[in-house]
């Protein structure tokens, strides 16, 4: 097998395709934001995400790879050949998918090289993702060798690099039929029935591309591999519904990473790059809401701890600063009483507004971020022209309208 594998891979065309992919890869990946390039499982997402444009690539060079099989008297002469025409379709395939696959672990590499050249300390390489994406790339070379085998001409190509890139790039990115993930925070992880679910529906296209019949089929009959290839694939992509996204959510209780300023601020380990920029974020918040509303000790990433229904599940660092800023003053606020549905529409327009409105004057003080009518209101605009004492006594009302609010008993 060795030396026919190694005549496929002097004359498979994927080798030409090898440095473009790569290229692709490399571009995609260090255009996108930079904030992957710090955290050991975002690097290892990243690099699985640029499958969306690698797989269908790799689809179009297997399919006009087997496109030869459609030439005028190859059937002839393949017809008397030692070796069954499963192991003609295998070691032509096996040649595409090393190559394939070589085009993504040159791009995984690359992306994770930028954790280690901006200093990060070695940490969770979260492998699980780098074995998404070499799935991905198997189902998509084999589709396409499947498709070779099916169509003549341009048409193999171009409608399997298509089918892969609508799976990959078309369908919502939170459905739980997607095979890629766009973001590795470390709040989720990979869903190990749905990585098992999509390696079948992989190894199935390729049982099918391998035992596919050299000779047309007779509507109504299929020999048994191929059958039970189609089988598997369509019985797994039913399974991918209830099973969910591939990602799910880590469970609490890890060991999270916190700072010592005060307030303390708390990250996912995996994050450690961002621990510093966060803390002095966090310091921003409290000395706006100073002397206005009771700082919490801690402030938590999200998902790092249980949190009760209604509560702020913490901080998010997908959204930057002002995200961050946002969430954290979100969890310092007042919370609505459970029992909106006693009050009129007038009390709960006026909560709403104190609410607003404190929240806007927080917001705008911790993240220094100019006021003007065109993003908040013309009362807050007045409040912050205004001397200190004067801004925290009218902030001590907001705070006082929202927590007079209180159920009736």
């Amino acid at each position: 097998m060795l030396s026919t594998l190694r005549i496929e891979l002097r004359r498979a065309p994927a080798r030409w395709w090898v440095p473009v992919m790569v290229a692709v890869g490399v571009v995609w990946l260090f255009a996108r934001s930079g904030d992957w390039s710090k955290v050991w499982p975002q690097a290892a997402a990243a690099a699985q995400a640029t499958t969306v444009f690698l797989a269908p690539m790799a689809a179009a060079a297997a399919a006009i790879g087997t496109g030869r099989r459609h030439q005028p008297g190859f059937s002839e002469l393949t017809a008397h050949a030692p070796q069954p025409f499963w192991y003609q379709h295998l070691t032509q395939l096996m040649a595409s998918l090393i190559y394939a696959v070589s085009a993504f672990l040159a791009v995984t590499g690359m992306a994770l090289s930028a954790p280690l050249s901006a200093g990060v300390p070695a940490g969770q390489l979260w492998g699980s993702y780098v074995i998404l994406g070499t799935i991905t790339m198997v189902a998509g070379t084999a589709l396409g060798h499947w498709a070779g085998l099916l169509l003549a001409g341009p048409a193999a190509p171009a409608v399997s690099a298509v089918a892969i890139f609508i799976v990959l790039g078309v369908i919502p990115s939170d459905s739980p039929y997607n095979f890629t993930v766009i973001s590795g925070s470390p709040e989720f992880r990979l869903n190990p029935s749905a990585l098992a679910i999509r390696a079948v529906i992989a190894g199935a296209l390729v049982l099918i591309a391998v035992s596919w019949p050299r000779t047309r089929v007779r509507w109504g009959y299929l020999a048994v591999a191929p059958s039970l290839g189609i089988t598997a694939a369509v019985l797994a992509t039913t399974a991918m519904g209830p099973v969910g996204f591939p990602q799910i959510t880590r469970p609490p209780g890890q060991s999270p990473l916190c700072s010592t300023t005060s307030p303390q601020v708390c990250l996912w380990p995996e994050n450690r790059a961002y621990l510093a920029q966060t803390a002095q974020t966090a310091q921003k918040v409290a000395a706006a809401a100073d002397g206005v509303l009771t700082l919490p000790t801690r402030f938590y990433e999200s998902g790092l701890r249980h949190t009760p229904e209604g509560q702020p599940p913490g901080f998010s660092l997908r959204a930057g600063t002002y995200g961050i800023v946002g969430d954290m003053v979100n969890e310092m606020l007042p919370r609505p009483p459970a029992c909106d549905r006693a009050f009129t529409d007038q009390q709960i327009s006026q909560y709403a507004t104190a609410h607003e409105n404190l929240s806007t004057w927080l917001f705008t003080r911790a993240t220094g971020k100019q006021a003007t009518l065109d993003d908040t209101s013309e009362e807050i605009v007045r409040v912050l022209k205004q001397p200190e004492p004067e801004q925290t006594a009218w902030a001590r009302a907001q705070v006082t309208a929202l927590k007079g609010m209180k159920c009736p008993v």
